[in-house]
């Protein structure tokens, strides 16, 4: 079963009315029957921005399949569009479709787009991203609290040492700044 044979199969469901959206979901639940909900998932429309088949829903107006796929298929809400890295949500928010966002939304959507660096940053920008910073402050009391002191440890990402102290200066600047502004 590949997708040459899910392609027209998809095409003949989305080309179904948006009032027949029931007709729509019994199709589709034939089409999950006969080729796999993964299969489906995988699907992309190559015509059409390469959407993925949840994309293609949400440029139909089709919030009952919509429900109807996420519910009991388990699809991705959050899932990107190949071509430019657009979530359905961001589709529907583009379109300016409040209800489609909202629908979205309520079936789990988020609002926040994230970017994995890790796609196209060099490997040594990569392996410093992992860095973790470690502050460590003495401070003057709970209620009214100054800064004192400040250390600074910076480690890879399995906990290996590689500076100490050396971004103190930073602090300091901010601590200045700090004071400058609250005029002490």
């Amino acid at each position: 079963m590949s997708m040459n044979q899910i392609q027209p199969e998809l095409l003949k469901i989305l080309s179904i009315s948006k009032a027949n959206q029931q007709s729509i979901i019994k199709r589709l639940d034939d089409l999950v029957l006969e080729f796999g909900t993964i299969n489906i998932k995988k699907w992309r429309n190559m015509s059409n921005k390469k959407n993925s088949f949840l994309h293609e829903l949400v440029e139909k107006d089709m919030p009952e399949v919509i429900r109807h796929v996420i519910q009991k298929y388990k699809f991705d809400i959050n899932v990107r569009r190949d071509s430019d890295g657009i979530t359905p949500f961001h589709l529907a928010s583009t379109n300016e479709d409040s209800d489609m966002c909202d629908l979205l939304q309520e079936l789990g959507a988020t609002e926040t787009m994230t970017e994995d660096v890790s796609k196209w940053s060099p490997d040594e920008d990569r392996e410093r991203a992992m860095n973790i910073v470690w502050v460590d402050l003495e401070m003057t009391s709970i209620e009214n609290p100054q800064i004192l002191e400040c250390a600074v440890i910076i480690t890879d990402k399995d906990l290996k040492e590689l500076e100490r102290g050396k971004s103190f200066f930073i602090f300091i600047l901010v601590l200045f700044m700090q004071s400058q502004k609250n005029g002490n």
